[in-house]
């Protein structure tokens, strides 16, 4: 239970006052770090913000301009998500309120080359923690990826970083994180 006591405090801080200005720090450092270590990009998985969560407006026009293919994720059933190509004309919201692709073209995890995930928060050793119904977890696990290939990174704030370890065997490990003042590499 200590992470619901984890995700409670998080979540209870509401938006940050200067949200858009850290939104835009935080993911010029992700696309500074692709444009310094990664290349031949052509599929990226990136995530509709909920809540208050880190906006990607300047991820998904970087990626446009060097045209990657977006695809977000989309509940299938109660506990699985599914990848299908962003369809920015068409989308309808999930039982949470976050928009999905109505595309039908969809890809295994392991056919991207960088994926980018939310969190609620991040433990010492990179163990993510996020809303509670282990989505992430799960399509890691079943997709054989919890090893992180392809590269998979978390963008979140500083207030989300947490002092000690709540991961657990099932959690996925980011082993790197963005946040408006540091980059962390987790082993």
């Amino acid at each position: 239970m200590i992470k619901d006591k984890i995700r409670q405090s998080i979540l209870q801080r509401g938006p940050l006052p200067n949200k858009n200005k850290l939104d835009c720090i935080i993911q010029k450092k992700l696309i500074d770090f692709i444009n310094l270590n990664i290349s031949n990009i052509s599929k990226a998985l990136l995530y509709m913000p909920y809540k208050n969560e880190v906006n990607l407006d300047l991820t998904k026009q970087f990626f446009k301009k060097k045209d990657i293919s977006i695809y977000i994720p989309k509940i299938i059933n109660n506990s699985t998500i599914a990848f299908n190509l962003m369809d920015e004309h068409n989308f309808v919201k999930n039982k949470y309120g976050i928009p999905e692709s109505t595309s039908t073209d969809f890809l295994e995890l392991s056919s991207f080359d960088i994926v980018v995930v939310p969190y609620v928060a991040i433990d010492s050793l990179g163990a993510r923690l996020g809303y509670g119904g282990g989505y992430y977890d799960k399509a890691f696990a079943k997709s054989g990826c919890k090893k992180l290939t392809p590269f998979v990174c978390g963008l979140g704030y500083d207030y989300q970083q947490v002092d000690g370890t709540f991961g657990e065997i099932h959690d996925l490990k980011l082993k790197h994180v963005f946040t408006e003042t540091s980059y962390f590499m987790y082993e």
